[in-house]
């Protein structure tokens, strides 16, 4: 960390500083507080070749423009990949959540209250999720999820099922109306910075995408699980403010599928991420979170009489 600390050094213009390495995300990126002169920052040291800043930065600018609580972002060197930022000085929404469900309808009304800031967020010049886009991230489930942690070879039969499926979910999410999309609105990337705030952090990704995608991430959170009556109680409120906005653009009814089929698409996404995550990158803390994110997808087909094929394939894998 030398070079990091040369880097501090010249933009802190030289004051006593204390670095202490954070807990990391499923990226290369690694994240240190810095204590300052009696304020605390983040530094972020991204690997240029892994994880380039630029994305990060002008999302950032983005959501800060949008009224979205964004970090605020005081120094960045792009070709060395240093970000110091603001630090939200709280503990994650799913601390919050795993301790006290009591606070559940508060915390979640302040987090849909922040999505909505993004939701609003001017697309111009982000990435459109696409067709390839989404049908290369549902693969990962073929090749890691049940190639590489069940050990199963799929017949072909039972990969035309999925792959069939997999076309339909991505129809399903174009046809839903594009907004800004934060693409991983959940639990572990917001922070509880007081009553009536949250926090947000790892928006990089961020594109123009599906309506229901980042709802459904936090409602449909893969480390933490909710009664289906509470989620829909949830998600009836989110639908209501949305579609005011729309001028009832949708029913009710759509939305709740619309949230269902993108709950899926992401589902299985995900799998596919943790077993990678796990046996590539050797962050094998996600083969915890593989269970309830395959319930969660078992149990969105069997909503969905036209999934009824994926149903059946999903429940003659073994369990993960």
């Amino acid at each position: 960390q030398t070079t990091a600390k040369r880097w501090l050094d010249r933009v802190l213009d030289g004051a006593a500083f204390a670095s202490v390495a954070m807990p990391g995300d499923a990226s290369a990126r690694r994240y240190y507080r810095v204590d300052c002169e009696g304020a605390s920052r983040v530094l972020m040291d991204a690997p240029p070749d892994k994880e380039p800043i630029d994305d990060f930065l002008a999302v950032a600018r983005r959501f800060k423009d949008a009224g979205v609580n964004a970090p605020e972002i005081y120094a960045a060197d792009r070709e060395a990949g240093f970000i110091l930022m603001e630090h939200f000085e709280g503990e994650w929404l799913l601390t919050h959540l795993l301790r006290d469900e009591a606070q559940a309808d508060r915390l979640y009304a302040v987090a849909t209250r922040e999505l909505a800031k993004i939701r609003r967020c001017d697309c111009a010049g982000l990435p459109d999720v696409d067709a390839e886009a989404l049908t290369q991230e549902m693969e990962l489930f073929i090749e890691w999820y049940c190639g590489r942690h069940l050990n199963v070879s799929l017949t072909g039969a039972d990969e035309r099922v999925l792959r069939d499926a997999f076309a339909r979910l991505v129809d399903k999410a174009l046809s839903q109306p594009q907004v800004c999309v934060h693409r991983d609105y959940h639990s572990r990337n917001l922070i509880v910075t007081g009553d009536d705030a949250v926090g947000v952090l790892d928006f990089q990704d961020a594109v123009r995408g599906p309506v229901a995608y980042d709802i459904a991430s936090l409602l449909r959170d893969c480390y933490i699980a909710w009664p289906q009556a509470r989620v829909e109680q949830w998600l009836r409120a989110f639908f209501q403010e949305w579609a005011d906005e729309t001028a009832g653009a949708c029913t009710e009814a759509q939305f709740a599928e619309w949230f269902e089929l993108i709950s899926l698409q992401r589902h299985i996404k995900v799998a596919g991420i943790f077993a990678r995550l796990a046996y590539r990158d050797g962050k094998r803390g996600f083969l915890d979170d593989l269970p309830l994110t395959v319930r969660y997808a078992t149990e969105e087909a069997a909503r969905h009489p036209a999934m009824e094929p994926l149903l059946g394939v999903l429940r003659r894998l073994p369990s993960p």
